[in-house]
């Protein structure tokens, strides 16, 4: 890399300083202002110091949104200086983990690819095995679960051919078994309970954990494994062993100063109770667990929670308060979906605005004016886009625009792989001939909430024509999209349809095909077609998948 001015590391080393003595709100201001001179001076090095330590800053600090377009000018700074794949492998990889931090796999999918393809030129073994772990991360997430394992398998392989390593290596060793044991219980959530294969996962999971003990690890991270292993425990219902595990970890959680950890042991002591039938207890550890993680903001565990007190609550009899929790977990889910979205739209403005500024920085005055004259008229076009010409009126889902839309994605290369869902109600003629295409209509639109409530916000839901509905799966191979459907279809079986109308029953049939991009969707949705009718034929309110 070109050598950085002697300006810019000064205020990155001040900055340092800063942060040791919990300064961030000054160090964040010298970082921003030593940024600006950097790039007036055209220092391309200097540039790239800042930002990666303002970007590493803002993470610790829990702000991994704000950290995003920071990391990604930091990128695009040391390309400019001609930074060594060490140096771009490590913010590639650390985009990656920062948007699966925040709940978007699928948009960190090119950063962990730009990291695993500058791994096979890095010279350090510990921004190597990094990378990879970013990677790894990514699958897991993705539901890639057999990739996943792989990489992490291979990242513990290389770590102990390279003993010699140092602690940086050893550590990430460290965090690539406890991210394998995430990889393997994520993997063990989507099968049922009676499957052998889930035992196994868990009980692998147990020696990952431990396996990871043995390696030097950060401060909270050792702790958070024996959780794990707590955690696993429960799900393979060995319920004493896991209360011993939990008391055994008594007096590391109260001398530990990070509440999200002593929250999730909380709800461990919860889910143990329930296992044990002690409904009052649990629901008191549950409310206990939610209060420590609403204490410091943290939202993922929540719902997940919410729903095991509502559950306790109905057990012990209690169904006001089973309701209240239920309906806050539906409310946190829906305001997470919008988070989201509104953050996946940050993140493609930050992009966008790393592109633009690169352009800028190459191109003339009057070039520059015309890219503005151009995203103006763009903006302007969007706006006049009449709502109803991509929105199905009856049900507020997507229509045939939007598949052509997501036909033309579909269409580029990429090596992703996709599924794709047609889904028919049953005997909808005889809900329409008996009940009213009234209640047929208001039928429609309660599968489509159904659809939007347990659809991923990456996923397309659209409405095909009359009882017909398609959703579009991007980043999904064809198991996992099998065992989404069967979810769809049964929440659809289970809805309260008499709050609708007495006497209606509504189910549906899936015909579910899958391919990898590029791919015609058109073709994809003939063979979904197949399916679906093999799946009236079996006797109608069931999933059907192709062969391929």
């Amino acid at each position: 890399m070109r050598q950085a001015s002697v300006e810019a590391a000064t205020a990155r080393d001040t900055a340092a300083a800063l942060m040791c003595d919990l300064q961030f709100a000054a160090a964040d201001e010298l970082l921003r202002g030593a940024a600006q001179q950097a790039r007036a001076a055209d220092d391309a090095a200097g540039l790239y110091l800042i930002l990666q330590a303002r970007a590493e800053m803002l993470r610790g600090q829990e702000q991994r949104v704000e950290a995003v377009p920071v990391f990604l000018e930091a990128v695009a700074a040391c390309r400019r200086a001609q930074g060594s794949a060490d140096e771009l492998g490590r913010l590639e990889a650390s985009i990656a983990f920062t948007l699966v931090n925040i709940g978007l796999p699928d948009e960190a999918t090119e950063h962990a690819a730009a990291a695993l393809e500058l791994s096979e030129s890095m010279t350090r073994l510990d921004e190597r095995v990094r990378a990879l772990n970013a990677v790894a991360l990514t699958n897991t997430r993705l539901g890639h679960f057999s990739s996943a394992r792989s990489l992490y398998s291979q990242i513990v392989r290389e770590g102990r051919v390279a003993r010699g390593g140092g602690g940086a290596t050893a550590g990430e060793r460290g965090r690539a078994m406890i991210n394998l044991g995430v990889c393997l219980n994520d993997e063990a959530r989507t099968l049922e309970p009676d499957d052998p294969r889930r035992g196994r996962l868990l009980r692998r999971q147990i020696r990952c954990n431990r396996a990871a003990l043995t390696a030097p690890l950060r401060p909270g991270n050792g702790l958070a494994a024996l959780l794990n292993t707590t955690d696993a425990l429960v799900m393979l219902a060995r319920l004493d062993d896991a209360s011993q595990q939990l008391a055994a970890l008594e007096r590391p959680l109260q001398d530990c100063a990070d509440t999200e950890l002593r929250a999730f042991a909380t709800g461990l002591a919860a889910r143990i109770s329930m296992g044990r039938g002690d409904c009052d207890t649990a629901a008191t550890l549950f409310t206990r667990a939610i209060a420590q993680f609403d204490a410091v903001d943290s939202q993922d565990e929540v719902p997940m929670l919410l729903e095991a007190l509502s559950q306790a609550e109905e057990a012990r009899g209690h169904l006001p308060a089973a309701l209240a929790a239920e309906r806050r977990a539906s409310a946190m889910q829906r305001a997470r979906a919008k988070a989201l979205a509104e953050t996946r739209l940050r993140v493609l403005e930050a992009r966008y605005e790393r592109e633009l500024a690169r352009r800028s920085a190459e191109a003339q005055r009057t070039m520059e004016a015309r890219v503005e004259q151009q995203r103006a008229q763009l903006n302007a076009q969007t706006e006049a886009l009449s709502h109803a010409a991509r929105t199905d009126p009856l049900t507020g889902l997507g229509n045939r625009r939007v598949l052509e839309e997501v036909a033309t994605v579909l269409g580029a290369p990429s090596g992703v792989p996709f599924s794709v869902a047609l889904i028919d109600v049953d005997h909808f003629k005889h809900i329409n001939d008996r009940f009213s295409h009234g209640v047929g209509d208001r039928v429609l639109r309660a599968i489509a909430d159904v659809l939007r409530e347990n659809c991923r916000p990456t996923d397309v839901a659209t409405r095909y024509g009359g009882e017909e509905f398609v959703v579009v799966l991007p980043g999904m191979a064809r198991d996992v999209a099998e065992r989404v459907c069967e979810r769809l279809r049964g929440r659809i079986e289970d809805f309260d349809w008499a709050s609708i109308g007495e006497g209606i029953r509504a189910t549906v049939s899936i015909g579910l095909s899958g391919d990898v991009c590029p791919a015609d969707l058109t073709a994809v949705l003939a063979r979904a077609d197949g399916c679906l009718y093999a799946a009236k034929n079996a006797g109608r309110n069931r999933v059907r998948t192709d062969e391929r």
